[in-house]
């Protein structure tokens, strides 16, 4: 399944949820739509990420303070209060994420599947699921459902 399909899939669910699309360089792409090249810099990944949570009441209304980088990015200081909870069942794309979010300041806790994921968010509350659509057990597509049933006053 390419991205264009995953996100028509995808907003069968909820027209209103923001969604990253990452494709190969080459690939046909829509207008109005969020895309990443792969492979994507963290500096992109971060400019994409704050501008959609900038458009939620998920980020404080208080700029954060920050760290200025060489690349001129602005970045949150450490020990961010966003919670992050990464449900990916390749270990080499959980490492990768892991050390993106690590570099932005964040600190994240992840899963394996949609089963962990669901677990996961009863032992505590997170403000961003970053979750993969294909895992074992349980896909993110499932998940993302369950999770909107059990919690409807967390939709954004």
């Amino acid at each position: 399944m390419d991205a264009l399909e995953l996100e028509e899939k995808i907003s069968k669910y909820n027209k209103t949820l923001p969604l990253v699309l990452l494709t190969s360089l080459g690939k046909r792409m829509l207008p109005n739509k969020v895309y990443l090249t792969k492979p994507i810099k963290p500096s992109q990944m971060y400019k994409v990420l704050t501008d959609i949570l900038s458009r939620t009441d998920i980020l404080p209304k208080e700029p954060a303070k920050s760290l200025a980088t060489a690349s001129g990015v602005d970045l949150p200081i450490q020990n961010s209060s966003l919670r992050i909870l990464l449900a990916e069942d390749d270990i080499s794309s959980q490492k990768v994420a892991q050390l993106m979010l690590k570099r932005l300041g964040y600190r994240v806790d992840t899963v394996a599947n949609g089963i962990e994921a669901l677990q996961a968010l009863e032992r505590q509350h997170y403000d961003v699921v970053l979750m993969d659509v294909k895992m074992p057990e349980m896909d993110g597509l499932q998940a993302a459902h369950i999770i909107r049933q059990r919690w409807p006053e967390a939709r954004r």
